[in-house]
């Protein structure tokens, strides 16, 4: 079927591009941050191994870029599964328990929606510094605002279910309708919205870095390549189309993912 066949293309660039970032550095004999001054701005070749070149203080291009993937998937997948856990947490709690907690729970959730994200994003990277960890937590509390008013909707909607109605009948509680029949319910949910979550994760932490709000040096991500790659635009172009290339391809996996994952779970007889 159509779906199956994107989710196995989806599937299989994904682990294509993940493999190359993990193990891609390693079967390389450059160094991410060795600068070479005899080998400045040189094109894409084979013949003095730099396959896609290499930047202004002479680093490997390809090395850099499979580096910085690798570190923007971790960091996507850290605020994706912060933004799955909380969102998933708080939107399923508000949608069982309904009434006036379900409303005052979501109007906190629309004063934090609210607030300016990239000033926050902003003052705490200068409070504290730039660090992996803060940005993380930052991006995957940004994305866990609309995985939790999904998911609140959704919540809300299996909550006047007749099997819901029945367990609440028979004596069931608020914890045993939660953990036993809304949550289960909403896993393909939350699955299929974590496939956008880390993209949007990843494009999030892109635009930071590119901003110069990214990891401090020696860390790179792909955000921080397309900077660099821009001011080297006019006589390395190279520099900017490796990492965009890279950042592209994973957009479009992640989004074959989870258009067959929500095709998928709209099928008939697919719970």
């Amino acid at each position: 079927m159509p779906g199956d066949r994107s989710l196995r293309i989806a599937i299989g660039l994904f682990f294509v591009l993940a493999l190359a970032s993990l193990v891609g550095p390693w079967l390389r004999p450059f160094d991410a941050w060795h600068t070479d001054w005899t080998q400045l701005q040189i094109a894409p070749g084979i013949t003095h191994g730099h396959w896609l070149g290499s930047d202004a203080i002479g680093r490997d291009v390809f090395v850099r870029t499979l580096l910085a993937g690798r570190v923007s998937l971790l960091l996507g997948f850290g605020a994706g599964a912060i933004a799955l856990l909380f969102g998933l947490a708080y939107g399923a709690l508000a949608g069982t328990l309904g009434g006036a907690i379900e409303r005052l729970m979501m109007r906190a959730l629309d004063v934090v929606s609210a607030l300016p994200f990239l000033l926050i994003v902003v003052l705490l990277l200068t409070l504290f510094g730039r660090s992996g960890v803060l940005l993380v937590v930052a991006v995957g509390v940004y994305a866990c605002i609309d995985l939790a008013r999904m998911l609140r909707a959704e919540a809300a909607r299996l909550r006047v279910l007749p099997f819901v109605q029945a367990a609440r009948a028979l004596g069931a509680g608020p914890w045993w309708l939660l953990t036993r029949h809304i949550v289960p319910n909403l896993l393909g949910f939350a699955v299929v919205y974590l496939s956008l979550a880390i993209p949007q994760a990843i494009l999030v932490e892109s635009f930071l870095s590119f901003l110069g709000l990214g990891l401090d040096e020696p860390s790179v991500s792909l955000g921080g390549l397309l900077a660099e790659g821009v001011q080297e635009l006019e006589d390395a172009p190279w520099v900017l189309l490796a990492p965009g290339g890279f950042l592209a391809a994973l957009l479009i996996a992640f989004t074959l993912l989870g258009d067959a994952l929500r095709a998928r779970l709209q099928r008939p007889g697919v719970a």
